[in-house]
């Protein structure tokens, strides 16, 4: 068997999100591979971000792996950005969609990834008001 659990997140304000994630590989599940990946963009320095892969393993021919990484965005890519003209509020914005346009595309919705785009613009707006 094959699994892979991609968790992407994006943290405001003074928010808590956390990533548990775990998988579990039986006994006689021989030649199974598992990878699991947790990301989290932090758009302030008050949110409180936890990434907590598990694998939990009773079989010794598999591959399995693990990775997560979280922290705010890179001041380089604001940088590249706003020396192209574009506020921080609109730097930010195009990164966090940027970020998430993976999970948003994965909607089978023809409506629903438009409506989840525009949610998500007014929350990264919202949050550079607010600092």
């Amino acid at each position: 068997s094959k699994s892979l659990v991609s968790m992407l997140g994006v943290a405001t304000d003074e928010s808590k999100l956390e990533f548990l994630g775990s998988t579990k590989i039986h006994k006689g599940a021989i030649k199974s591979t598992a990878r699991q990946e947790s990301r989290i963009a932090d758009l302030s320095d008050k949110v409180r971000s936890v990434c907590s892969p598990a694998l939990l393993i009773d079989e010794n021919d598999i591959m399995a792996s693990h990775g997560a990484a979280l922290g705010q965005i890179e001041e380089n890519q604001l940088f590249y950005l706003m020396s192209r003209g574009l506020t921080k509020q609109e730097a930010e914005t195009i990164i966090t969609l940027g970020y998430l346009k993976p999970v948003i595309n994965l909607i089978d919705s023809k409506e629903s990834p438009e409506k989840l785009s525009e949610y998500i613009e007014s929350k990264v707006n919202h949050h550079a008001r607010s600092i």
